[in-house]
């Protein structure tokens, strides 16, 4: 048995240097939450810190009302400030639920707690995904001060049941490019310079990274998608030491069956077919329409992404149709996604690890994760380095914003 001594909360304001499109929201200005957990055991003691951003355009989905009055995408700013005050009382909530409780191990801090959260979550109109991400800080917190107490890392403090799934660690991990769907592609096209020291279009970042993989967002509208894609594939091509061109199409729930049945045509006869990874969360996280057999016979993954926030969601997935699941451990925690690994595995599923724009502890812990696990490709989206502003990086993880001919390197 161990105790947690103390779990405490931090918040930090952060402005992107440019913005993150994705579906049809835009993330510009989030909040940074880091919880720091203190945990002992027979005079053992040990520390461990989690943290992500509060991402509440991506986690909550619906209107919000508020006694008549609708939170909507069509007001954007107040939507967020209320969601955002929401999800920060949600992660001081979860430290507090915390604090001076004494558990086996980390999986049953989760298990234990699980329905304590959900009803906090509802009290505070977050939806269950927005639950998650911020109750995440907490629950990978607790999994790094439970592993510094024992003097080892979290991945040898899995249960031979989920152990058995991961891999040695890798020394280097292929960076699959985000490519936001307000993200400028070539460099005539800048018509107002920022001077953030990063790149400021995709093709200055493919020739400043050496870049061959890229996760491109989507928005919705086939014809529209459609000639973006064409064009990032011309870019790319154009470039005479891109060794190879692989990408990923993202949804963000902004498709249905006929939109990306449309879609997929057009793509099955374009020579840069092949190249398709996956194609994932095209439609909505409520939907209950099946993934029908014509999509199914491209032979391309369908990945479920934010449909994904228990555990047993991976059944529902699968049983709707998706081939794939988006493994997020800064989004779901350790603990969801440590149990989600051997189910989506066992149904012969797709496995790939994606971002929630992870920055300095974050992006480590991401990383970390990234490297033991075995997916089924060696790309891993990592993309703090394209829209968090360099003044909001830490220093000491500055070799994990580093990315060399499309990798980042361990030594």
């Amino acid at each position: 048995m161990f105790k947690i001594d103390e779990a405490k909360p931090e918040f930090r304001d952060v402005k992107f240097a440019t913005p993150l499109v994705i579906g049809k929201g835009s993330i510009e200005y989030i909040t940074e939450a880091t919880v720091k957990v203190g945990v002992s055991s027979n005079g053992k003691h040990g520390e461990g810190t989690g943290q992500g951003f509060l991402s509440d355009i991506w986690a909550q989905k619906a209107d919000i009302n508020l006694n008549g009055k609708v939170l909507s995408s069509e007001n954007p700013i107040e939507r967020h400030q209320f969601l955002d005050a929401r999800m920060r009382e949600m992660v001081e909530y979860s430290c507090g639920y915390h604090n001076n409780q004494t558990f086996a191990n980390p999986l049953q801090a989760y298990n234990l707690t699980v329905a304590g959260h959900v009803r906090k979550g509802i009290e505070l109109k977050l939806e269950p995904l927005a639950i998650a991400v911020a109750i995440s800080p907490i629950d990978n917190a607790i999994w790094e001060a439970f592993a510094d107490m024992q003097g080892i890392s979290v991945f040898e403090c899995l249960h031979r049941n989920y152990s058995k799934f991961l891999n040695p660690p890798r020394n280097e991990i292929r960076v699959l490019h985000t490519v936001g769907g307000g993200d400028i592609i070539y460099n005539s096209e800048v018509k107002e310079s920022y001077k953030d020291g990063v790149p400021q279009t995709l093709e200055a970042w493919i020739k400043e990274e050496g870049l061959s993989a890229f996760k491109i967002k989507l928005k919705g509208n086939p014809d529209a998608d459609s000639d973006r894609i064409e064009r990032i594939y011309a870019l790319a091509n154009d470039i005479p030491d891109l060794r190879y061109f692989r990408y990923s199409l993202d949804a963000n729930e902004s498709y249905d069956i006929t939109r990306l049945k449309k879609l997929m045509d057009w793509l099955s006869k374009k020579p840069f077919f092949g190249a398709l990874l996956f194609v994932e969360q095209p439609l909505s996280r409520y939907s209950k329409e099946q993934i029908p057999e014509s999509i199914k016979e491209y032979g391309k993954p369908i990945v479920a992404d934010e449909s994904l926030v228990r555990v047993d969601d991976v059944y529902s997935v699968y049983n709707l149709g998706y081939t794939g699941i988006a493994l997020k451990p800064i989004a779901r925690g350790y603990s969801v996604t440590f149990q989600q690994i051997p189910i989506a595995s066992n149904l012969g599923m797709y496995l790939t690890v994606q971002d929630l724009t992870s920055n300095n502890e974050a992006l480590r812990i991401h990383l970390d994760f990234a490297r033991r696990i075995g997916s089924s490709e060696d790309c891993v989206e990592a993309n703090a380095r394209q829209y968090v502003s360099t003044q909001d990086r830490d220093s000491n993880y500055a070799h994990l914003y580093n990315v060399k001919n499309g990798v980042i390197r361990y030594s």
